[in-house]
């Protein structure tokens, strides 16, 4: 793409992986309707696209991706997140982005799209007031200063120089009436915000031409600004460039999943079933054959004319459980890389050390929730400026008592498994499980049989219904 619609570069690396992501969290069906995320075995011709229109069918979607987001999700607002400050604006609080939602509202969007993604952007956007206006003007005419949320798939073009952003391109839309004026058709624009000479500016594109004029952004005393009110939350770090998706690897997991369950229930169909093998006598052809016999079918029990010395038996093709153990690894795989992004993987020694590491913002879970935080309190600064142009008083306090509680969680859902099914040894659980505080070594002055009581606690953990 060129003009106003040209990428960066980090853009052009990660769309692909926020794509992917999307697919994965929307659901089966709607997967199987995107081109290429399902490989075609079996070519373009119309045979081909005929059996991988049945082989689509087959493939089964585990959701690994969309379950992981959506209880880490629910880890994260499993306790109590406070805004502290902002009682002159509490109306503003309550609809920070002109649209009825509270900034807690966006706040736990954001903290999703990161865990997703890795990446959320909040605008601070401001009215056109024409001039200076008084606090009584702004109530009179609804102004106020709105964070307006916009997808790591939205902000597609990010420029700076010596760390300060110099341009910013986001991939907005709007409604126009359509002829007949009942009806309104949503089309896409694109919002250019840019320094120019030092002063932040704003502008509108549509069909790649520029919509109105580019005016500079002002605050409620008509100040100009010398930068560009807008916050990037990233999995990492709270700044412009890309952060790797904390979902990527989990998302390619679930699709080579559902490559191998299609392929497993193949291989269960053409196995499950025997193919006829029919040797025909030199007297009889082909020709022959059907006019005595007509249409054969598998499972009739009439017999076969194959001439004076032909015969005619059934193959059966050897099961094989190669799609399914490919299946259950990836499986193991996923619940390894989830226990990752909530637990620390430094060593830890002992129980009060476990803790310790798991308050600490050293998870990818804890990382993302307090970035998220910062970057509202960040924005409220923006926020003030045009409200009363004092200095902001909010502070979002995050909950982050999760970290403390999940070690236990994680440790306990994933060593049984893994014990289980060998990818791990029950000494390498053992000792993971003491380091948490988790296995006792003995109870009662009696000591503990290991892989008994690591697989016990497995009991309690979901059942995969995989080999049901």
């Amino acid at each position: 793409m060129s003009g106003i619609e040209a990428r960066d570069a980090g853009y052009n690396e990660s769309i692909e992986d926020y794509a992917l992501i999307n697919a994965m969290c929307s659901g089966e069906r709607l997967v199987k309707q995107i081109d290429g995320v399902i490989v075609n075995p079996y070519g373009t011709d119309s045979e081909g696209m005929e059996r991988y229109k049945k082989y689509l069918s087959l493939a089964m979607l585990y959701s690994i991706t969309e379950t992981t987001v959506e209880q880490l999700h629910g880890m994260a607002f499993s306790g109590e997140h406070k805004l502290e400050g902002g009682e002159n604006i509490s109306s503003v609080i309550e609809n920070i982005d002109g649209n009825g939602n509270g900034v807690l509202d966006l706040y736990k969007r954001t903290v999703q799209e990161v865990i997703k993604y890795g990446r959320d952007i909040l605008l601070v956007d401001y009215p056109d007031t024409g001039g200076a206006v008084t606090v009584a003007q702004k109530s009179t005419l609804g102004l106020q200063a709105k964070i307006v949320r916009f997808s790591a798939e939205q902000v597609f073009n990010v420029r700076a120089e010596k760390g300060k952003v110099q341009e910013v391109r986001i991939l907005d839309s709007y409604q126009e009436l359509m002829e007949g004026g009942i009806n309104y058709e949503t089309k896409p624009q694109v919002l250019r915000l840019r320094l120019v000479d030092g002063v932040y500016s704003k502008s509108i594109w549509r069909d790649g031409k520029m919509h109105g004029t580019e005016g500079a952004v002002k605050d409620h005393n008509n100040n100009a600004f010398d930068y560009i009110p807008i916050y990037f939350v990233g999995s990492e770090n709270n700044d412009y460039m890309y952060d790797k998706p904390p979902m990527r690897r989990l998302a390619e997991i679930d699709r080579k999943i559902m490559q191998n369950s299609a392929d497993s229930e193949i291989n269960a169909h053409m196995t499950s079933g025997a193919t006829l093998v029919v040797g025909l006598d030199k007297s009889f052809d082909e020709e022959t054959f059907q006019k005595v016999n007509g249409k054969v079918n598998i499972g009739v029990f009439s017999s076969l004319n194959v001439g004076e010395n032909g015969h005619a038996k059934f193959e059966q093709a050897s099961k094989s459980d190669a799609s399914r153990e490919l299946v259950n690894d990836k499986i193991a795989l996923a619940r390894q890389i989830g226990a990752k992004l909530i637990v620390n993987d430094a060593v830890q020694n002992t129980k009060q050390g476990a803790e310790t590491n798991a308050m600490a913002n050293t998870s990818v879970l804890a990382s993302i929730v307090t970035n998220c935080a910062k970057a509202y309190t960040s924005a409220f600064k923006d926020v003030y400026r045009f409200e009363n142009g004092g200095n902001s008083d909010v502070v979002l306090v995050p909950y982050l008592e999760f970290s403390k509680q999940t070690i236990d969680a994680a440790a306990a859902a994933i060593y049984p498994e893994l014990v289980e099914s060998r990818i791990a040894t029950v000494e390498e659980s053992r000792i993971k499980l003491r380091e948490a505080g988790i296995l006792p070594s003995e109870i009662n002055g009696e000591p503990v049989n290991d892989e008994e009581a690591i697989l016990k606690m497995g009991e309690a953990a979901p059942v995969d219904t995989i080999n049901e």
